[in-house]
């Protein structure tokens, strides 16, 4: 395999992501043992993880071993929850201290109890910083891909699905080293998981390891379209990455031709103040200002690069910065340094070759494949599950509505007929109460008239019949006046026939129901009987109250008075001039009586 290209980023890359899985597992691991884990622990469990995050080697180095101290608890589980920690804690302290000969073990250690354990939460992070210990210390691709991939087993154990995609961002880096345009489906799988869980730091990751793939395979536009939004991820969640990312956005502008553009963004990411500061920045840099003749600058910056390969993680990425400086010296002039540089060039290709030989990385490409078309279609299942249930939930909630809607519309249909009979029913009934009204005007004028004559003793006058119904309602069926054949069977006595004629031939008056201060001790009085008789012949003949009964004969002249197309009497003084002080109780005896409002009734009567 070559080494030539791309290292310098996957070591970058692959430096984040093992920090995030220690966060999730400060939980995950302690939630395992939380019965028996004692709050000491927890808080340097917590303190080591926020020291690895904040790159402070030498206090997550001492917290590890804090953890390690055989008398930090005596509880079984909490014994071994700090034995792991403590472990994958000092493993990575040793990463950022450049320990390279001391990080293996703790590590491998921190395997041994997980596997013991069945803690799968926790394995997950010791293979994936196993896996970045055979990458950037042994170079040994093939072995950190087996980690990688065991990791994934883990994290699928463990239903971690951050895990997994943190991982396959990693492993995505390993297709990077190969040039393999195939690495993008596990940096997009990382980039979508993080979209549907609306996690910044998948998004990142996947997105910043999607441009750089683009990135190698030329196609700048989709580089430059994953890079930005990383920038936008990168500033909303505060991520301490600009290095990379600035020299991922100028690579970009320079693949482009906009080299002002590009070399704006070179010098952002080599000032950027962080650990471990990208070196390939330099080399990106040293490249612009080589094309630009500016050559000495370019040797410089070149220089820079060397010294920080010499420790560390750095070491990496050697083989990516003699060369370069080499062929800068070589157009300077430099003989004797190219000589030198040459030298160190054929030492690293040596290193290279003895990693690569015996590399099985060829026959697992088939399980990266397989592993990726699993991913990939148990990924589009899912979408597709979570498609057809968003279609029959739509279906159900169209049908749903559609029902409502039906029902709605029957049920204001029927309202719609029922008003309208209402209407009609009463407006026929003020017609013939109105026609009834005249025809008894009519016959008490002949009756006047027949009585003032000079005739009248010899031939007496008919006296007009009395109205047929009475001015109230009555209950179904109850007779509202005596038989006169005196039978003792009658369901009202005499003196409530005679009082309830009396009553009905008051409230033919229009101003003695329609008075605001009538009360039933009033209308008593003038009947010459107590209010409490009153109340009960009432009661008996007509089945309600008195209160009940004037309003009754209230909203029957309302209706009168609202049938007449002619009558425009506003509403509020029909209510005035029927008795009510308040509109509003008109209105609500009136929607009791009618199932619709005055106006309402008054609109529909126009129509008729």
């Amino acid at each position: 395999m070559k080494m030539s290209e791309p290292i310098y980023l996957y070591a970058r890359i692959l430096s984040y992501p093992v920090l995030a899985l220690l966060f999730i597992l400060s939980s995950c691991g302690e939630n395992r043992q939380s019965g028996a884990t004692s709050s000491g622990i927890k808080t340097l469990i917590s303190e080591g993880l926020r020291a690895l995050n904040n790159a402070e080697g030498e206090k997550a180095r001492a917290i590890g071993i804090e953890l390690l101290d055989s008398t930090i608890s005596r509880g079984k589980a909490g014994r071994i929850t700090a034995d792991i920690f403590g472990r994958i804690i000092l493993g990575q302290s040793y990463i950022l201290l450049d320990s390279a000969e001391k990080i293996y073990r703790p590590l491998h250690e921190a395997e041994l109890i997980c596997l013991r354990e069945n803690n799968d939460s926790a394995l997950t992070s010791v293979y994936n910083g196993l896996g970045m210990f055979a990458l950037n210390y042994e170079r040994d691709y093939a072995e950190a891909l087996r980690y990688y991939f065991s990791g994934i087993e883990a994290a699928k154990r463990s239903s971690h699905a951050r895990m997994h995609s943190l991982i396959m961002s990693n492993i995505a880096a390993v297709y990077l080293l190969e040039k393999d345009p195939h690495g993008i489906n596990y940096a997009m799988e990382c980039y979508y998981q993080g979209k549907k869980t609306n996690d910044t730091y998948l998004q990142y990751t996947g997105a910043i390891t999607a441009a750089n793939t683009y990135l190698n395979a030329g196609d700048c536009d989709m580089a430059l379209k994953y890079a930005s939004e990383a920038e936008v991820l990168l500033h909303a969640d505060n991520i301490n990455d600009r290095s990379l990312l600035y020299a991922t956005l100028g690579r970009a502008m320079q693949l482009k031709g906009d080299l002002t553009e590009a070399e704006r963004y070179f010098k952002d990411a080599i000032s950027a103040q962080e650990q471990n500061s990208w070196i390939r920045a330099f080399i990106y840099y040293a490249e612009l200002l080589e094309d630009r003749g500016r050559l000495k600058e370019s040797r410089k910056i070149l220089s820079k690069a060397m010294k920080l390969s010499e420790q560390g993680q750095q070491r990496l990425f050697r083989r990516d910065v003699l060369p370069a400086l080499a062929r800068i010296e070589k157009k300077i002039g430099n003989a004797k340094a190219v000589e030198a540089l040459t030298r160190e060039i054929e030492k690293e290709s040596e290193l290279g070759r003895m990693a690569d030989e015996g590399s099985p990385v060829a026959h697992l490409r088939l399980k990266y494949d397989l592993e990726r078309a699993d991913n990939e279609l148990a990924r589009r299942n899912a979408e597709l599950k979570e498609k057809q249930t968003q279609v029959v939930m739509l279906v159900w909630g169209v049908a749903g509505a559609a029902v409502i809607i039906i029902l709605v519309v029957v049920m204001y249909r029927r309202k719609e007929k029922l008003h309208s009979s209402i209407v009609r029913q009463a407006v026929e009934s003020a017609r013939r109460e109105a026609s009834l009204q005249t025809a008894v005007a009519n016959l008490e004028q002949q009756l006047d008239a027949c009585q003032e004559s000079p005739y009248a003793e010899e031939e007496p006058c008919l006296e007009p019949e009395p109205p047929s119904q009475s001015c109230g309602p009555t209950q179904d069926g109850m007779q509202t006046q005596t038989e006169t054949d005196g039978d003792s069977g009658n369901s009202i006595d005499d003196r409530t026939a005679r009082l309830q004629a009396r009553f009905e031939a008051l409230m033919l008056n229009k101003d003695i129901y329609s008075y605001n201060m009538i009360t039933k001790e009033k209308i008593a009085r003038q009947l010459g009987t107590n209010r409490t008789y009153l109340s009960q012949m009432i009661n008996t003949v007509y089945g309600m109250s008195f209160t009940d009964f004037i309003n009754s004969l209230r909203i029957k002249e309302a209706i009168r008075i609202l049938s007449n197309p002619a009558d425009d009497t506003p509403l509020k003084d029909i209510a005035h001039s029927l008795g009510y002080n308040s509109i509003s109780t008109f209105y609500s005896n009136f929607k009791d009586e009618t199932g619709m409002t005055p106006a309402a009734f008054r609109q529909r009567a126009k129509k008729m």
